[in-house]
């Protein structure tokens, strides 16, 4: 069961909700009036919940593929039954349900009810309209991979421009929305093209099987370029903000990390490509720690 629910994950998606919360907002006034601890774990346990039934509800409607792509998963060497599979499905949109309601009581504040069509209906609509896609699933899981960090800024998605927000902390903010959008964007192009001849034999009609492995190679190849100017650009305006050492740390894990995942891409070796994309996604919490641990915006 643990395989389908990708543990490893979740524990990443959390510990970057948390990361952004305790570094750039906690410290904050204004993010304090705002957000209590309890209102905070009610989100990671929405988000906990929204990702656990998203994992399930994909390998249920991907088994074909799947098995297609040979993934040794307990539910394609018989370890486990859809039925089960389902059961836990509905363990983890409880979870969220549960979160749902604690949050719409905790704020009273009954905007929060759009986030509850994030559950079943969303999902299935990812899982049999967009997933297989070209482009469109793609750019869903990125946005998704962008808004998890923010998720709990919901109610007043304005505060970063708030006047009480200072500069630096915005700066970092919405860089790491930006650095989630594109190392996703990069690593699902990258994942399709991986598992092009699978899609293709279980009838997924991603970018690589409709317009063919060489345009999907440069599709990800463009993907890729355009992030690393985006990450480039970040790290030059960065070095005018931060100590030099600050700016060395981070550097060095980023963009190494960025660079062999291309060099893969280039190379055709999407499974390591996709490997070091793993990494380098490791290494934007690390980011965040870093301005922590050197305590770039502190006076």
């Amino acid at each position: 069961m643990l395989h389908h629910i990708r543990p490893i994950n979740i524990f990443l998606a959390v510990f970057a909700e948390w990361s952004i919360y305790y570094i750039l907002l906690r410290p904050l006034q204004v993010a304090n009036q705002l957000l209590s601890d309890r209102q905070f774990i009610g989100f990671i346990g929405f988000s906990t919940g929204m990702m656990i039934a998203g994992y399930l509800i994909n390998d249920l409607y991907d088994e074909g593929i799947d098995r297609a792509n040979e993934r040794n998963s307990p539910l394609i060497r018989g370890q486990l039954s859809r039925k089960q599979l389902w059961f836990a499905f509905a363990a983890g949109q409880m979870l969220t349900l549960s979160s749902w309601i604690y949050l719409w009581q905790s704020y009273d504040f009954h905007g929060l009810i759009w986030l509850l069509w994030l559950g079943p209906a969303g999902l299935l609509f990812y899982a049999t309209r967009l997933k297989c896609r070209p482009l469109a699933g793609n750019l869903l899981m990125a946005f998704f991979a962008a808004c998890l960090p923010a998720m709990f800024l919901v109610r007043d998605p304005g505060l970063p421009w708030h006047p009480e927000f200072p500069g630096r902390i915005r700066f970092m903010f919405l860089w790491y929305l930006f650095f989630s959008f594109g190392a996703t964007w990069f690593r699902e192009i990258v994942k399709d093209l991986e598992d092009e001849s699978g899609d293709r034999k279980g009838g997924c009609t991603t970018f690589p099987v409709r317009y063919g492995m060489a345009s999907g190679r440069r599709y990800a190849i463009n993907i890729g370029i355009l992030y690393m100017t985006g990450l480039i650009l970040f790290l030059i305006q960065l070095f005018m903000r931060v100590e030099i050492l600050t700016w060395l740390w981070i550097a060095i894990i980023a963009v190494p990390t960025l660079a062999i995942a291309l060099k893969n891409t280039v190379s055709r070796n999407y499974h390591q490509a996709q490997q070091w994309l793993k990494w380098h996604l490791t290494a934007g919490l690390l980011m965040l720690w870093i301005f922590k641990w050197m305590e770039v915006w502190n006076g």
